[in-house]
């Protein structure tokens, strides 16, 4: 528990260091225009992936010919999406790391550079700008999946700036989680659950989501609203509010898993205690 609360002390360090007076403080509240040719650059680009992935989805994965019409069609359709975490999350981290080392190099006071991230940020809301479009079909049975990639892109571009690009690892390292989770479906379909090897992912899985997207995520959230706000108002505005539905989204995603993991027993405690309540009345 103390290498927890240490870890989280550090992480609170992290995103609490103030940065220095910028070079060029006018430009940091625009949007460069790469930004937005790299989104939509990369939204074209995993819209081609996807198309390409009913060729060379069924061509790669084993025994494809032997699942059935609806598990073939999912494969294809998370062909895109399993791309885009597995080279975002690392590129994020990677860039949490450099950005750490930098912070632990520079003289108190000084500025640190974060443009670099904006590469980061545009490539990956073209995903998003796809996705939400191949996701207009399911809309009715996944409407949060929707309203999630909305959020991001939304936020993406009101808020592409050097000032915001501090926190854009923050977000997509989220995406860490989701390799495992990919890989935990595919092993779903193909009939791996209870195996040994399926339960190592699960743990990594529920590791990743709980530091990234329920520890970190909102940590940075809290942080940007309580020592970051005048950056918040200045580039966001209004909008700065979606950060609070988009944090609030992972809980109730964990509050699913958990459901599905032990969901029998959560159910039983709530009769308990609902049966508790009317005997003390």
């Amino acid at each position: 528990m103390a290498a927890v609360l240490d870890a989280v002390r550090a992480l609170h360090a992290f995103h609490s260091r103030p940065n220095g007076p910028s070079p060029s403080p006018d430009a940091d509240f625009a949007s460069p225009a790469t930004f937005f040719a790299e989104a939509g650059i990369s939204a074209v680009a995993f819209l081609a992936l996807h198309a390409l992935s009913s060729v060379v989805v069924p061509r790669l994965l084993p025994g494809f010919a032997k699942l059935d019409a609806a598990t073939q069609k999912r494969f294809v359709d998370k062909g895109p999406s399993f791309i885009h975490h597995l080279v975002m999350a690392p590129w994020a981290l990677l860039l949490l790391v450099v950005t750490w080392k930098d912070q632990a190099h520079a003289a108190p006071g000084a500025h640190v550079d974060y443009t670099r991230n904006l590469t980061v940020a545009g490539a990956s809301t073209g995903y998003f700008i796809a996705d939400a479009v191949l996701t207009l079909p399911r809309i009715r049975r996944q409407p949060e999946f929707l309203f999630h990639h909305l959020l991001i892109v939304a936020l993406s571009f009101v808020g592409a700036s050097v000032r915001m690009a501090r926190w854009i690892p923050t977000l997509l390292v989220c995406e860490l989680s989701s390799i495992p989770l990919d890989v935990s479906w595919a092993l779903r379909q193909y009939g791996l659950q209870g195996t040994r090897a399926y339960n190592i992912v699960a743990a990594i899985f529920l590791t990743t989501f709980v530091a990234t997207r329920i520890v970190n995520l909102p940590l940075a959230a809290v942080v940007a609203f309580t020592r970051f706000e005048d950056d918040l108002i200045a580039v966001l505005g209004v909008w700065r509010w979606v950060i609070v539905p988009l944090v609030a989204l992972q809980f109730y995603w964990l509050a699913r898993l958990l459901m599905q993991l032990f969901g029998s027993r959560v159910q039983k405690a709530a009769r308990w205690c609902c049966g508790a309540v009317r005997a003390a009345h």
